[in-house]
């Protein structure tokens, strides 16, 4: 295999993983808007802690949803993108657990979509 050139200095290929909330709106209509808050407080901490696990950095955090940046020109890295989203997908029903247990529900049944984009940045 040969070896790829070094790419110039200040230009970075990185992957983007962007989560959001599908149905906010229907999702929180009977929920207090502190209440809301705490829920999408939740959220961004339990993407930051996988983002963090695999070696990416939040870039923007909205409401409820934001992007994630990570490094993306080695199999290491490529394997931590992927982890990444995988973890997002399998941990979420604990994080709707939780949810649920803080606004006194059964069951809180969040959906996200999520996305990956590769791209160059300069």
């Amino acid at each position: 295999m040969k070896n790829k050139p070094a790419l110039p200095e200040g230009l970075q290929i990185v992957a983007i993983i962007h989560i959001d909330t599908v149905g906010s709106r229907e999702l929180y209509k009977d929920v207090s808007p502190l209440e809301k808050a705490r829920c999408a407080k939740l959220l961004k901490e339990f993407f930051e802690g996988i983002i963090k696990k695999y070696r990416g950095t939040l870039s923007k955090w909205e409401g409820d949803g934001g992007f994630a940046l990570f490094p993306f020109s080695n199999a290491e890295q490529i394997e931590n993108v992927f982890g990444a989203g995988k973890t997002v997908i399998e941990e979420l029903p604990h994080l709707n657990a939780q949810t649920a247990k803080i606004l006194n529900r059964e069951s809180f049944p969040r959906h996200v979509v999520s996305k990956l984009i590769r791209v160059k940045l300069f």
